[in-house]
């Protein structure tokens, strides 16, 4: 089991992350915007996080390139998914900060794929 941060400001697409995750035996926890995103990572330490890209507050680009430059190692070195339609795919690559881009749509096999190869330290 790990600890997964969603960041994502549309509920459908929150819920249906959720759902997916926790049917795979994972601990969830929503957050619908970037400022949030940040806030719950360094409080919560979690797994892994799913960044949607376009979110209110600040973009989920920016929560990222924050959350690498925190001074807490371990949160900084959190693997953080990039998720992104496909208009917004070329600016999510040419940044170093997420460890994989789920585009949008996404099916249930790839989230659980990315959590598995992806989480820092899964949880039995």
């Amino acid at each position: 089991m790990a600890r997964v941060l969603v960041v994502e400001d549309d509920p459908v697409i929150a819920d249906m992350l959720a759902f997916v995750l926790t049917q795979a035996a994972h601990d969830v926890a929503l957050v619908g915007d970037g400022q949030g995103g940040i806030d719950r990572a360094i409080s919560d330490h979690p797994d892994l996080i799913f960044m949607d890209i376009m979110l209110p507050t600040i973009s989920g680009i920016a929560a990222a390139r924050t959350l690498r430059a925190f001074p807490d190692a371990a949160i900084a070195s959190t693997p953080i998914i990039a998720m992104s339609a496909g208009a917004n795919l070329a600016t999510v690559t040419d940044t170093r900060c997420f460890s994989a881009v789920l585009p949008k749509p996404f099916d249930i096999e790839t989230v659980i794929e990315l959590v598995a190869l992806h989480a820092k330290t899964p949880r039995a």
